[in-house]
């Protein structure tokens, strides 16, 4: 799982994130009609109501440790392995932190990209990067939720929950929420074989969910 999700995330951040030419139609419909916040909304979206407030419980008996760097605070579950600083061969992009999940089928990263993007770039526009992108590397890609207005470290955000095949019969479920800082895009991804994506989730949204710029 370690060594296939390292590949992977190498396609996807070596590529450049330029905005598409094309409007994508697929995510039309999801922008008009989703504006749920990351705080409640996602959970209940992708868990069952009844297995909600279990999940939540869990996650809130799990103890978090806080792990600071780069102008970033973040807490995360003391049993998840946590690599720091990992190198990425992208001039303006770089990974603050990855956690890993115990049995390393999930993970969950801080990413810090330098702008490349006109000042004027906006939520929508990013959005849409992320899907065109996601699009090329991922077969029988799929969204399952698309926002841009969401809420990270407290500024506005999108968010991109989506599931595909990236490897032969290895299907993969992610969410993925980015948001601006001055001159500097910050996004959190978070990834998991689709069989186990929402065993992982409350500790994921809780780390999402405790998340700080402090720059």
């Amino acid at each position: 799982m370690l060594a296939l999700e390292k590949s992977r995330k190498n396609i996807v951040y070596e590529s450049t994130l330029a905005f598409p030419v094309i409007f994508i139609l697929v995510l039309a419909h999801s922008l008009c009609v989703n504006t749920n916040f990351l705080s409640h909304d996602i959970l209940e979206s992708t868990i069952p109501l009844a297995d909600a407030q279990t999940s939540s419980s869990n996650a809130s008996s799990i103890l978090f440790l806080p792990f600071q760097k780069d102008g970033i605070n973040i807490l995360y579950p003391f049993d998840w392995h946590k690599e720091v600083g990992v190198q990425i061969e992208a001039g303006n992009l770089s990974e603050i932190v990855a956690f890993y999940s115990p049995l390393k089928n999930a993970f969950l990263k801080v990413i810090e990209l330098n702008s490349i993007q006109p000042s004027n770039v906006t939520l929508p526009q990013l959005l849409t990067a992320a899907v065109t992108r996601d699009l090329h590397i991922t077969r029988d890609f799929q969204i399952i939720q698309a926002s841009t207005n969401v809420v990270l470290a407290g500024k506005t955000a999108y968010l991109l929950v989506s599931t595909g095949e990236i490897f032969k019969d290895l299907r993969y479920q992610t969410m993925e929420i980015g948001t601006l800082s001055g001159d500097r895009e910050y996004i959190i991804i978070y990834e998991s074989l689709s069989s186990g994506y929402l065993t992982y989730l409350p500790a994921a949204k809780k780390m999402i969910d405790s998340f700080m710029l402090l720059k």
